[in-house]
């Protein structure tokens, strides 16, 4: 269970509330007086209650900023099918191309392609993919590293500068570029779609 005090944007505990990946709790503050965290641990409330909606959430975030309680979170199954362990790559298609990789090497990188994303109203009418690089895990920062380009061709992945180079070490690259020939695939076949 996360705590995630104050460290979490409003924005984001919406898209987890509405994501399979994630169950966010409201706990009240119903402490046992006698309750010592050193020697039992964490306290979670018998009276926790699962946020599965907006108007939850609203009166959640009222009552933990009048110190009624908190708001916390966990992972679903559904996250850590997704989401690789360290080492680990793990690629879906469904209805976009989805891939992420954590590195074991070097500066502990991990990575993701996925569909760019774009300011409402700025959207291309074919969003392409991205490869995006996260620092200290996949909730970390993260910055684009390469992203693909759709012409009348159809799609060419380009790097960002140098930074397939200065982002991805030595021995993650075999995996990356796996991962981009598999996303030049998938995009191929997309395009072929669009065109018809």
């Amino acid at each position: 269970m996360v705590y995630p005090n104050g460290s979490t944007s409003l924005n984001k505990l919406q898209r987890m509330v509405e994501s399979e990946d994630w169950q966010v709790y409201y706990e009240p503050n119903d402490e046992p007086p006698d309750w010592d965290w050193k020697k039992n641990g964490i306290y979670h409330s018998p009276n926790r209650i699962e946020i599965t909606d907006e108007a939850t959430l609203v009166e959640s975030i009222r009552m933990e900023l009048s110190g009624e309680g908190r708001i916390c979170y966990t992972a679903t199954d559904e996250y850590f099918k997704k989401h690789p362990y360290d080492g680990e790559e793990v690629c879906y298609i469904r209805e976009e191309f989805f891939w992420e990789y954590s590195s074991l090497n070097g500066k502990r990188y991990c990575y993701k392609i996925c569909p760019c994303t774009y300011l409402k109203g700025y959207e291309p009418k074919h969003i392409p993919l991205c490869l995006e690089c996260f620092e200290n895990g996949f909730n970390g920062s993260c910055f684009t590293i390469g992203s693909w380009e759709r012409d009348k061709e159809g799609y060419e992945f380009r790097s960002v500068g140098s930074r397939m180079w200065q982002y991805i070490d030595e021995e993650d690259l075999p995996i990356i570029y796996k991962a981009i020939a598999a996303a030049d695939s998938y995009l191929n076949g997309r395009f072929a779609n669009e065109e018809d």
